[in-house]
């Protein structure tokens, strides 16, 4: 009776042994799949790179205007023309004044959220006297806006939505 209880430990040791060492080989070769797509996907970075950086050497006026608007200030594109209509409106600080009036109705100018998320305004180009660009995002989708506005005599600002696109 000893021997085959202890036949049947030797069995079921042998066993866990090779599950255990079956369970190590798979996670060892997901491991080696999962570093080949990240290597994979680290070379089609690289390669885009390479690809867009040429693109910006042969175009640099492309690389000036993205650079632009998704640079960290949002202000100060307006020319001397532009502000000095503005300001003859009623705009003390004509870009300040319009980006806070637009985030303020932000509300009844966007596109509806998905999966529950509010969209709101993250960024504010203001291109001229007449047009605005905002990008905006619900932490899900983002777009982009392009807006007209008008100032009215007592400084009220109109906006209209003129296009949006959903990304």
């Amino acid at each position: 009776m000893k021997n085959l209880i202890f036949i049947l430990l030797i069995a079921f040791g042998l066993f866990l042994a090779l599950f255990f060492y079956r369970k190590y080989a798979l996670t060892q070769t997901e491991l080696t799949l999962a570093n080949q797509r990240i290597l994979d996907r680290d070379r089609l970075i690289y390669n885009n790179e390479k690809k867009l950086d040429a693109l910006k050497s042969n175009n640099p006026g492309i690389a000036k205007g993205s650079e632009n608007f998704s640079g960290s200030s949002d202000l100060g594109t307006l020319s001397d023309g532009d502000l000095t209509r503005l300001q003859e409106k009623g705009l003390t600080s004509p870009e300040t004044n319009l980006r806070e009036d637009l985030l303020s109705k932000q509300n009844m100018l966007l596109p509806k959220g998905s999966l529950g998320g509010t969209m709101a305004i993250q960024k504010v180009k203001v291109l001229n006297d007449r047009y605005v660009l905002a990008y905006f995002e619900d932490g899900h989708n983002g777009g982009y806006l392009l807006l007209r506005f008008s100032i009215e005599p007592d400084k009220r600002i109109n906006w209209k939505v003129l296009d949006y696109y959903l990304m």
